[in-house]
This record gives C-alpha cells, sequence and structure tokens, in this order.
C-alpha cells in the first residue's frame, strides 16, 4: 500500500535516532562532568570572582 514502510526499516530509523540521541547526552555528561571538576577547585581560589558571576547571573535573570 501507499505510504507503507517496511517494519524492518521503521525499527532501524527508529534505533539509529534512539542511538544519536544518547550518543549526544553522553557527550553533554562528559562536558558537564569535566566542567564541574574544573570548575569545584577554582572555586576556593577565585570565590569573590565566583560570587560576583552569581550575582550578575541572578540579577540578570530577576530583570
Amino acid at each position: 500500500m501507499f505510504g507503507m514502510e517496511e517494519p524492518e526499516k521503521v525499527i532501524d530509523e527508529l534505533a539509529a535516532k534512539r542511538r544519536q540521541f544518547w550518543h549526544a547526552w553522553r557527550r553533554r555528561g562528559f562536558v558537564a562532568v569535566a566542567f564541574l571538576l574544573v570548575l569545584v577547585p577554582l572555586y576556593g581560589t577565585f570565590r569573590p570572582l565566583f560570587e560576583f558571576l552569581l550575582f550578575a547571573v541572578s540579577l540578570a535573570a530577576l530583570t
């Protein structure tokens, strides 16, 4: 019939989209962990800078 696709092709497309989705989230997770590993040790050294940035971000969010 017109518009009907083979079930195997649909499953393969869904599997490919699922793989792309989890690959993107895995990459984002690695970036977040790397960012935290860099940011946490620097927090004590540059505490006034971080407090100012937090203040600036919160002020920008409120306006």
